[in-house]
């Protein structure tokens, strides 16, 4: 089984940045503190640091609308 985590790095890689988003924010609400940690730190999300719905993820805020 692959983990959240592991499709919003496939995704971000393919360009579908909404997607990718997506899937972020399930991992977050399974494991909030392990996936905020894991986005911070890992450079495949580093097209979607300037996106202000990863920002918002990243700062706990859940209710996006994709």
């Amino acid at each position: 089984m692959i983990q959240s985590g592991e499709f919003s790095g496939r995704f971000r890689t393919l360009r579908r940045s909404d997607r990718a988003l997506e899937n972020l924010q399930q991992a977050i609400a399974l494991n909030p503190e392990k996936y905020r940690e894991m986005a911070k730190a890992d450079t495949d999300f580093g097209s979607l640091r300037g996106d202000k719905r990863f920002q918002s993820l990243l700062e706990g805020r859940l209710g996006l609308n994709f």
